[in-house]
């Protein structure tokens, strides 16, 4: 086989590789980001009414180090 020959089946080689790779790679990301999309909105929590607001943060609510209790 002559050295352009060669070279030029490398070049072919690395082309296909490459796209296998990124193919693969653009495949899983996307079923990562489908996974963790559908974890979210199975475990969000769900509102009892279109009027429910979440309580209201408070120092007595939320002991912790900014209210000295820790």
């Amino acid at each position: 086989m002559t050295e352009v020959a060669d070279r030029s089946r490398v070049r072919r080689a690395a082309l296909s590789i490459g796209l296998y790779v990124g193919i693969a790679s653009a495949v899983l990301t996307v079923a990562g980001v489908a996974v963790l999309v559908t974890t979210i909105s199975l475990k969000a929590r769900q509102e009892s009414s279109s009027t429910a607001s979440a309580a209201p943060r408070t120092a007595t609510r939320w002991p912790g180090w900014w209210n000295g209790t820790r």
